[in-house]
């Protein structure tokens, strides 16, 4: 028999479930629990559906062997940092050097992003500098 649960209890119950999933954000449980809603699901039809969810999510995130060597992802670190894309690049090539197949390859690939990044922001700073002048 299924439950005749509101949309809160539904989230309610996906939050619990997700307490100590840190890649899952409340907008993702949101829609979780919104997509429960709508199918009517039972409860443990609910503990399926979210187990399935976080698996195929776990799947998606940068959990490889090579970024796996603390709880943090490297994805996360460059989003809260607001990192933009070739300091985000830096951080990836500095971080999986060595953990995969070739670490000279990443030690280059993250020095000519640094480079690219130096280039810019000289080129910035000096538009800047210009328009002072001005």
């Amino acid at each position: 028999m299924k439950e005749n649960l509101t949309f809160n209890h539904i989230y309610q119950i996906v939050s619990e479930y997700l307490p100590t999933i840190n890649f899952i954000d409340d907008l993702t449980k949101a829609a979780w629990a919104s997509d429960l809603y709508i199918k009517r699901k039972s409860l443990p039809e609910m503990y399926v559906y979210l187990d399935k969810k976080i698996n195929k999510n776990k799947k998606m995130k940068g959990n490889k062997l090579y970024y796996s060597a603390t709880t943090y992802d490297v994805i996360d670190i460059i989003q809260d940092y607001k990192l933009s894309f070739n300091r985000g690049n830096i951080l990836k090539y500095i971080i999986r050097a060595g953990k995969k197949d070739n670490e000279l390859q990443d030690l280059l690939k993250a020095l000519d992003y640094l480079e690219r990044e130096i280039e810019h922001f000289r080129a910035v700073t000096k538009i800047e500098t210009d328009k002072l002048k001005e």
